[in-house]
């Protein structure tokens, strides 16, 4: 059978996307790493002193001044200049958190691949099938100080904290089930894809975190969703799903999302155990997803104040990327719950300036969440068991998924 040629320009053109934002990704880490003599990616080391970025790589990354995410009295603004010249005073270094480092100058970037899936626990192939997404969270050191005087301009953000910036790329699809499909009418959610790129700034005081993202992207065909999921789907021997030509029609997407989440901790003796609960709100506006949402995490562990939880892909009950371990092996173990009042989902409203398939959906949606995170030097694996209610209006059941997210301190 022989690929129809808009299919194959869109594959082009979505591969070609994709591989430039991974490359910027990848590019703006190396770029990070690449002043010191030693550049460590986990279990790779490259070693010398005349360490050259990839030219392809090279022009996709930014030019930094660096030390953006310091915490400076009175707010970045104030005191930028002694920053850049190296004068910070004696009170220029952000108050030590275990989050934000014992020893601030030790902060390192973190790369993040995450993978979610409804096979891994759910045993399905529908509604919120498959999400990808790499992204690289910046040191307060490797951060521009334009990022940290935009970061202390927000509404919410405090004039204390470590500001970090963060790029990332992914990808999700949506498909009814094959249930649905049965009639030869799709009689479930839409066929969908979400291609996007983002770019976040945080600010974390230790006790407290803000962190406001905007992702930019496009939803339809150009993602490529369709043949992403044909390519799994004939590597792994599963017959295709038919429908795909009814999928929502290419629409540039928008989203802005706030959160701020807090921690409180307790120390249990003896064991060296801790238990932090972590309560957040947050809300989301674009033409993608707008919803209030408002959550609470349980961790349980040997170290629980090194992170702020496993990282996940929107909408969902997430943490960041960002991890601080103490000791070279840590461990926790979580539950959470996270209710969204939801105002817009593209993925079940349909199109926003054209007709296209739609469903009714609900108003309220819930995930439960239990998982666990492992630590090893720089490298931490998380794993998440997501159960989601029901989205939408003839839904037969809710949704279970599960998330894999390995992280690495650059």
């Amino acid at each position: 059978m022989i690929a129809k040629p808009a299919v194959l320009n869109r594959t082009i053109m979505s591969a070609a996307l994709l591989s430039a934002a991974l490359g910027g990704v990848a590019g703006a880490a190396l770029s990070a790493a690449a002043s010191s003599s030693i550049v460590d990616l986990g279990p790779i080391s490259i070693t010398g002193s005349n360490f050259d970025v990839p030219a392809l790589l090279a022009s996709l990354t930014l030019k930094f001044d660096g030390r953006g995410g310091r915490a400076l009295p009175g707010g970045i603004p104030g005191a930028a200049a002694g920053a850049a010249s190296g004068d910070t005073g004696g009170d220029a270094e952000p108050r030590p958190t275990a989050t934000a480092g014992e020893d601030p100058r030790d902060d390192k970037g973190t790369l993040s691949i995450q993978i979610e899936n409804d096979k891994f626990g759910g045993g399905t192939d529908q509604h919120y099938t498959n999400g990808m997404r790499a992204s690289y969270l910046f040191s307060s050191d490797d951060t521009p100080l334009t990022a940290g005087e935009i970061a202390r301009a927000m509404p919410f953000i405090p004039d204390e904290g470590v500001v970090r910036l963060g790029l990332s790329v992914g990808q999700s699809i949506f498909t009814p089930g094959r249930k649905d499909m049965s009639a030869g009418a799709n009689e479930g959610r839409p066929f969908a894809g979400w291609l996007y790129g983002g770019v976040q700034l945080t600010n974390d005081t230790g006790d407290q975190l803000d962190s406001y993202e905007l992702q930019v992207g496009v939803v339809g065909p150009s993602a490529g969703a369709a043949e992403v999921q044909d390519w799994f789907h004939d590597a792994i021997g599963v017959s295709p799903f038919d429908g795909w030509d009814s999928q929502l029609s290419d629409e540039l997407g928008v989203m802005l999302s706030y959160e701020r989440k807090w921690r409180l901790i307790s120390e249990f003796h003896p064991g060296g155990l801790g238990i932090a609960f972590e309560p957040s709100v947050g809300a989301t506006l674009g033409n993608v997803h707008t919803y209030a949402s408002a959550s609470a995490t349980v961790k349980i562990g040997s170290d629980v104040s090194s992170d702020w939880g496993a990282p996940r892909i929107r909408t969902a009950l997430s943490g960041t990327g960002y991890f601080r371990p103490v000791h070279d092996f840590e461990w926790y173990v979580f539950a959470g719950v996270e209710g969204r009042a939801v105002a817009r989902n593209i993925f079940l409203d349909g199109n926003s300036f054209q007709d296209s398939h739609s469903v009714d959906k609900k108003n309220l949606v819930a995930d439960l969440q239990v998982g666990a995170a492992v630590t090893l030097g720089d490298m931490r694996l998380t794993f998440t068991q997501v159960f989601r209610t029901k989205e939408y209006v003839g839904q037969a059941r809710g949704d279970v998924f599960g998330s894999v997210s390995l992280s690495w301190r650059i």
